[in-house]
């Protein structure tokens, strides 16, 4: 059962299925859902038009149509809906004002707020910033997730109309996954494309005095220069893999650098994990297992490794028994896991390279096996034929004593072929 209010304010509820919702992180969560024009579900019909809201009992979020699929079955049309998170509404606003110079998270969000429904919770205090070409200009919620979120490292998720802001999102040890248990059809992808390994990086301009020789197009220069190898250069052997060179005129100390530096490069690969998760919300079985966006926990890899990942996307159907789908953010694996993969991976191929030569030993000795077969055939055969030499020669004398009195009685008979007694 959903409920369903137009533009007017006018409600109904009508029943649903295949209600799917998916909740992801730094994103608009979304809802899908069909359902078929029956009477109870007339009125609900004539309401899918635009800017019509859907709440969802089990969550109590509410959602906003953005399209709508009615297809003909029969006399009724079943109809086939999407809808995003009504927090979305904060892109109706483009914010035409700017904030120059450095400004606090709360200015900037004020800024992108007003005159909305909007409300938001800092959970957290962050540090002011320096914008070198200002904030603002453009659509608000472009600003707040595309802008603010990275400039001041925060995460945020909605709750209706109001945006809960913190540094990190999610609590530790949530949740355990275990393979054949209460998870199934483990997939996973891997990235490498995306690996940078060594940077460089230039902060604190030098201000250069300005007379008449100065060259208007001369380069600025720099007065702290630093570079980050990535430790997986040395210990997995990783080559080094060049990242854009970092320029920052607000930084002034080295330190600062370097901490930014190891911040830019992306010594790891993009990797995806997605299961089915068996959440037994309708049996009595219970895992107490608290499966939220941001949330970290434990999953068995297919090296047989216990990692820490965190649930980047969650897809769930509150009102079906159908199994959930869980996808597992980017993991950054530490140096010894590396190791301890391509050891793991040395000794199954050695492993491998053993079976091979095993079988082929096997092989070339049925071969073997088959010649002697053919030797030993070919040897009892001309033992035989040697050892009865004087038989054969026997039944040779007399098959030609056969063929000699057969010759001589046709000699020596009558016309009837038989001799006089």
């Amino acid at each position: 059962m959903l409920f369903v209010q137009n533009v007017n304010g006018d409600q109904t509820a009508f029943k649903a299925d295949n209600v799917q919702i998916t909740d992801t992180l730094g994103q608009y969560p979304t809802l899908s859902f069909t359902f078929v024009e029956t009477l109870e579900n007339e009125v609900a019909a004539q309401m899918m038009i635009p800017f019509t809201i859907i709440e969802v009992p089990e969550n109590k979020q509410r959602y906003r149509i953005v399209t709508n699929n009615p297809v003909s079955l029969g006399k009724v049309k079943q109809y086939s809906v999407t809808a995003i998170h009504i927090a979305k509404d904060l892109h109706n606003k483009y914010v035409d004002e700017r904030l120059e110079n450095t400004q606090s998270l709360k200015a900037c969000l004020d800024l992108l707020i007003k005159d909305t429904q909007i409300k938001y919770v800092l959970h957290d205090n962050f540090d002011n910033y320096a914008f070198s070409e200002g904030f603002g200009g453009g659509y608000a919620d472009n600003l707040l997730m595309q802008n603010l979120a990275s400039d001041f490292g925060f995460e945020f998720y909605f709750d209706n109309y109001t945006i809960h802001i913190q540094k990190k999102l999610g609590t530790k040890e949530s949740f355990l996954f275990i393979d054949n248990a209460n998870v199934s059809k483990i997939s996973y992808n891997e990235d490498y494309s995306t690996i940078t390994t060594y940077i460089k990086g230039q902060a604190k301009p030098i201000v250069q005095e300005t007379t008449e020789t100065v060259e208007e197009d001369k380069p600025t220069e720099y007065e702290i220069h630093s570079e980050y190898v990535s430790p997986l250069v040395e210990k997995a052997h990783w080559p080094k893999v060049a990242a854009e060179t970092i320029t920052d005129d607000n930084i002034t100390d080295e330190n600062t650098l370097i901490n930014k530096l190891k911040a830019s490069i992306h010594d790891y690969p993009d990797i995806e994990y997605t299961l089915d998760y068996a959440n037994f919300k309708h049996n009595s079985v219970k895992f107490n297992n608290d499966i939220k966006v941001g949330n970290y926990g434990w999953l068995r890899d297919r090296f047989g490794i216990d990692i820490e990942v965190r649930i980047n996307s969650y897809t769930w159907y509150p009102q079906s028994e159908q199994a959930d789908t869980v996808t597992f953010g980017n993991k950054r694996f530490d140096p010894v896991e590396w190791q301890v993969r391509n050891q793991k991976a040395f000794e199954r191929n050695k492993k491998l390279g053993e079976t091979l030569r095993n079988q082929i030993v096997k092989v070339q000795g049925s071969m073997m096996s088959q010649d002697k077969w053919d030797s030993r055939f070919n040897e009892i055969n001309n033992s035989f034929i040697n050892s009865n030499k004087e038989i054969l020669k026997q039944f040779e004398d007399i098959n030609t004593r056969l063929d000699s009195i057969e010759k001589t009685g046709k000699e020596e008979g009558g016309s009837d072929g038989t001799s006089e007694p």
